[in-house]
């Protein structure tokens, strides 16, 4: 899919400066001796302008090939690689643990969503659907079908589900030939998606209740409901 040059900027814009964040942030939780290492004779503005650079580049070398979603996975990693010799960000180590999301925060997998729509998933790859999200991801599913019907076209291929930043993240393949994701269907659907991806913001994963996005000591993001919240320790990410 060829992606606009003003969603490319918008997106980019907004990612950034959760990056920004999310450098300062990781900065404020080093001891003294990890800072000046990491800085380097520099300050953390410089050090964050890096990673901001280092996402550019990555980003806009792969998003022509991989949509916005698909380029800015690997960016992400790419720029914020650098604090991972201190231990201070888990970049994505769910892939390969398929419990590992029910072990860190006590929420349990939806896996019936999956199944009934197992016919639209590529063979390999990791997804997690928490079970608040349920409803929102089997209905997703539901109307991206819906759609398809109605216009006789062929499914989409998913690549992935899964919960990042405390936000739905739905990836899509956009190299499948089936499905043009340029067509005015291949819109609707990334229309579908996107507005799913926005009100998962406000449904806590683990009980399908209204709720807010909540940060750990190590840097996750997750939706949760006050009192799901407090039961895990977990600060308002707007608060930290």
């Amino acid at each position: 899919m060829k992606e606009t040059k003003e969603r490319i900027a918008e997106f980019k814009k907004e990612k950034k400066q959760l990056l920004l964040q999310s450098v300062l942030d990781m900065l404020a939780d080093l001891n003294a001796a990890q800072r000046e290492k990491i800085l380097d004779n520099g300050t953390p503005e410089e050090l964050a302008d890096f990673c901001k650079e280092k996402y550019d580049a990555e980003f806009d070398l792969r998003v022509e090939a991989l949509g916005i979603a698909g380029a800015d996975e690997i960016a992400e990693k790419e720029a914020l690689g650098i604090f991972k010799s201190f231990d201070l960000l888990v970049l994505e180590t769910l892939d390969d643990e398929d419990d590992g999301y029910e072990k860190i925060f006590q929420i349990k997998a939806d896996e019936t969503v999956f199944i009934k729509n197992k016919d639209m998933f590529r063979s390999s790859g990791f997804s997690f659907c928490p079970i608040g999200w349920g409803g929102l991801v089997g209905k997703l599913f539901d109307d991206i079908r819906d759609l398809c019907n109605k216009h006789q076209s062929a499914f989409p291929r998913i690549l992935q589900v899964k919960s990042k930043f405390g936000l739905l993240c739905f990836y899509l393949d956009y190299t499948y030939p089936l499905f043009d994701t340029s067509s005015e269907v291949g819109i609707e659907v990334i229309r579908l998606i996107e507005a799913a991806e926005e009100k998962s913001a406000s449904i806590c994963e683990a009980t399908g209740l209204p709720g807010s996005r909540y940060i750990t000591q190590s840097h996750w993001q997750i939706t949760l409901n006050e009192e799901k919240a407090k039961e895990l320790g977990y600060k308002l990410l707007w608060e930290k």
